[in-house]
């Protein structure tokens, strides 16, 4: 009993089996002729008429307009910072102290020149004080009066020596006291006659060299002083703070980093074959720019501010400085940025996807749909491809606003090929 069972069973199955191997063969006879009658299925759209770009993609780092280097102009130590990254300083503001002991020490020492050099110079200028000539008048007069009673003296002398009286050396010491007295009182009276006449014109402009010599070492010792306090050049905020306090710096070493971030620009590098049209184009060429800082935020718009003048040997690349438009201040120094520079737009171009355009035989062709229904064949049609991008190409001439083009299950067609055709859009 139950093998009869197991038996009935099997029959069941393999009846079954049986049935559905025909049906199968029955559909696919079906659908081979349907295939057959109706063609490949395809999917149609018709051109649309929009804008597209030639477009040159790069990236950059976005800059501040302007980046200053804030040096000191004498060295020292840095006593004391008064700023720190971040902050907005005003122009003549008070950044960086710089100890002054030595600086201040120098000035008092300069002014001291100055003031003897000057005094020297006045004396020449004006000549002898009246004390100076009553005392030299009076050391002439008394040089007279000397020279007179010296001279009696010698008349004396030479008479007793010339009588035997007195010996030959009192005489001669009578006669060296009477030159004595003569050079005493050529002197008195060359010295009053300067005073009188006071100092030369030579002597005068000697005077008057050093006294302005000194004049100017006094005023370079107080600018020194004053380089000591560095204040900021220009308004801005300070990028970055390179020094601590205590540090002893010299006239090349920076020490802080001030930026003008008010115009916001990004520098890019270019590949040389675009040197000549970027060059020649120049601000008229518009610019696309977005920031990883804000994702899906729309880019910020931009214009081409300069060109570099050379190339790079080693790169092959030249660097253009893009400026960017930043109304809300949302962008900053140093955000990486990625750069669209639009070189070329055409607003009312006949567009179809990159799909549609096919390579044969290093022609550019497009098969539209022709005909409806069953009706409905393939024709390859020549066009003049223009701009494209990654998803569409614009068309010159060959095919016209109101075709059916086959976008999709075109690969293998051939002409007038029958076709199933789908609509898209």
């Amino acid at each position: 009993m139950k093998k009869r069972w197991w038996l009935l069973i099997f029959g069941v199955i393999a009846l079954g089996l049986l049935v559905w191997s025909i049906l199968s063969r029955i559909m696919s006879t079906q659908s081979d002729v349907s295939e057959t009658d109706q063609g490949v299925t395809v999917l149609v759209a018709a051109p649309r008429i929009g804008a597209i770009e030639r477009v040159l993609s790069t990236s950059g780092t976005l800059t501040a307009s302007k980046t200053i280097r804030i040096t000191s102009k004498v060295p020292g130590r840095v006593e004391r910072i008064l700023v720190e990254g971040g902050q907005p300083v005003a122009e003549g503001e008070l950044l960086v102290q710089i100890e002054e002991e030595t600086a201040r020490l120098q000035v008092k020492q300069a002014h001291a020149t100055w003031q003897a050099a000057q005094a020297q110079y006045d004396k020449a200028r004006k000549g002898a004080r009246t004390e100076e000539l009553q005392n030299a008048r009076a050391l002439y007069e008394k040089a007279e009066k000397d020279l007179a009673a010296v001279e009696e003296s010698f008349t004396r002398s030479e008479k007793l020596y010339k009588s035997g009286t007195i010996a030959k050396v009192q005489y001669e010491q009578a006669e060296a006291g009477l030159r004595a007295a003569r050079t005493e009182l050529a002197n008195a009276g060359r010295s009053l006659q300067m005073l009188e006449e006071g100092a030369s014109p030579e002597e005068r402009q000697i005077a008057r060299s050093q006294a302005e010599a000194a004049k100017a070492n006094y005023e370079l010792a107080r600018l020194q002083v004053e380089f000591t306090r560095i204040k900021a050049p220009e308004s801005g905020v300070i990028a970055r703070v390179l020094q601590d306090e205590g540090n002893i710096v010299a006239t090349s070493t920076p020490i802080l980093v001030l930026v003008q971030d008010d115009r916001i620009q990004v520098e890019i590098e270019v590949a040389e074959k675009y040197y000549g049209e970027i060059l020649h184009s120049g601000e008229l060429l518009e610019a696309r720019i977005f920031t990883a800082a804000y994702p899906g935020s729309d880019p910020f718009r931009g214009r081409i501010l300069t060109v570099a003048p050379t190339i790079d040997p080693a790169s092959r690349t030249f660097t253009v400085t893009v400026d960017i438009e930043d109304p809300k201040d949302r962008l900053r120094p140093g955000m990486y940025a990625e750069v669209e520079i639009i070189l070329e737009r055409v607003p009312d171009a006949l567009l179809v996807p990159a799909s549609a355009v096919l390579d044969r035989a290093g022609e550019k062709i497009v098969f539209v749909a022709e005909g409806t229904g069953e009706a409905a064949v393939a024709a390859a049609r020549g066009v003049v491809p223009g701009l494209s991008n990654a998803g569409e190409v614009q068309i010159l001439s060959g095919i016209d606003p109101g075709d059916n083009v086959i976008v999709e299950g075109n690969t293998f067609l051939e002409q007038g090929q029958r076709i199933g055709v789908l609509e898209g859009e």
